[in-house]
């Protein structure tokens, strides 16, 4: 049966599409392709309790930042992010950037992207987003926001 959708959520400089959502896994996982636009820096630095987080290179370079130690992920490279680590990862490069990441057990949901998505799109230009709703967001999805 297959569980890939083609809905793309994208805002910030990142586009997501869900290959494996907690539903279609029984809770066991979540996967889903992020593609990160040169230059852009996301998500907020955060860390989750419940859930580790493993990325597979696919396209591009993408640089990790995990409990304060930086590295690059190149295609056929993994980078594992463990239960507690704060993180981040950005797109320094001149062109874009895609990995998968695998989500053990799968507690993160399409449903986290769409809203943050909402709330940005809610945003007027030159205003920057609001980082309340964004928190609440985060914590409601099992991510701690860095401080």
């Amino acid at each position: 049966m297959p569980t890939t959708t083609q809905e793309e959520i994208r805002f910030g400089g990142l586009t997501i599409r869900y290959l494996v959502t907690p539903q279609a896994s029984g809770g066991s996982l979540a996967m889903f392709e992020f593609e990160v636009a040169p230059g852009a820096k996301v998500p907020a630095a955060h860390s989750h309790d419940a859930y580790e987080e493993t990325c597979y290179g696919l396209e591009g370079i993408l640089t990790y930042t995990v409990n304060g130690e930086t590295t690059e992920g190149r295609p056929g490279d993994s980078v594992l992010i463990p239960r507690g680590a704060v993180h981040r990862f950005e797109n320094l490069h001149s062109t874009p950037a895609k990995a998968l990441a695998i989500i053990t057990p799968g507690l993160l949901g399409p449903d986290f992207f769409r809203e943050i998505a909402a709330v940005l799109q809610s945003t007027s230009p030159g205003t920057p987003p609001n980082a309340a709703a964004i928190g609440e967001i985060m914590r409601r999805h099992g991510l701690t926001p860095a401080p």
